[in-house]
């Protein structure tokens, strides 16, 4: 009885990781468009566009996609915990 209850608050922390993945489509647009527009003012209204309106808006692409990628190791390494965790879980239930 004990492993199907942990077996359900995993399953819980589980769901609870699939709702935050709204959150983090929020936490996308703002990764990409604070920096896309701090490289649009800096552009504009420091440097006077052109050549070096490009070169910053390049910048902030790699930079958000930078940091896109940390976030999702992150939050894929979290979820691949919980699935194994779960997985061996089941393995032990169906093997009583």
């Amino acid at each position: 009885m004990e492993k199907d209850q942990e077996l359900q608050k995993l399953k819980n922390q589980r769901e609870k990781q699939i709702t935050g993945i709204f959150w983090f489509g929020l936490e996308i647009a703002i990764i990409f468009a604070v920096p896309a527009i701090f490289a649009a003012l800096i552009g504009k209204k420091l440097i006077g566009g052109g050549v070096w309106l490009i070169f910053l808006m390049t910048v902030a692409f790699i930079f958000s996609w930078t940091v896109m990628g940390l976030r999702y190791k992150r939050l894929n390494k979290r979820m691949k915990k919980l699935d194994d965790k779960i997985f061996s879980l089941q393995k032990e239930i169906e093997n009583k």
